[in-house]
């Protein structure tokens, strides 16, 4: 998760700098965009997870 994370975020702020979100010498602008950021990415990897360990759970239970 973490590298996702690391690979998703440089994606993101240059995205966001594309589309003009915010301008990257703002710093405030830059922690706020950071916050929502990990907020976003935690709550989808979060979802993710949860998914893929009850597959792995029921798979688990097949086996004898």
């Amino acid at each position: 998760m973490l590298t996702e994370a690391i690979i998703s975020y440089p994606i993101y702020l240059v995205s966001a700098y594309f589309f003009h979100w915010f301008d990257l010498t703002d710093i405030k602008m830059l922690l706020i965009m950071t916050l929502c950021f990990a907020g976003i990415f935690v709550l989808i990897a979060g979802h993710f997870y949860r998914r893929d360990r009850e597959d792995a759970d029921d798979i688990n239970n097949l086996i004898p």
